[in-house]
């Protein structure tokens, strides 16, 4: 019983000396990528900004304002409001009735 004790608590001993480097590696190269990344979206954020500015930049200078071309005349008249009298609404009546 006393060997096999001896036996599991060597092996957890071990494992956990073999295991702190590795997890160290591993947030090492877990830095390394990050910044592999970050780098990456930084460039690729660049090239959409200046693919943007060249396109605003081409658009505008492609636009230009013909002066040459035919005018429209827009005139806004106001509609009066007419009261309907009793006399308009008698003849309503009696074209109404006619009709049926």
């Amino acid at each position: 019983m006393n060997i096999k004790s001896t036996a599991i608590a060597f092996t957890i001993v071990a494992a956990s000396a073999v295991s702190s480097p590795v997890l160290a590696q591993d947030s090492q190269v877990q830095q390394v990528l990050n910044k592999m990344v970050s780098q990456a979206l930084n460039v690729a954020s660049q090239e959409i900004d200046n693919t943007i500015e060249k396109s605003v930049i081409s658009a505008g200078h492609i636009l230009t304002l013909k002066t040459g071309l035919p005018k429209s005349k827009v005139i806004v008249t106001d509609i009066m409001k007419v009261e309907e009298t009793k006399e308009t609404k008698d003849r309503k009546d009696t074209k109404a009735t006619e009709k049926k």
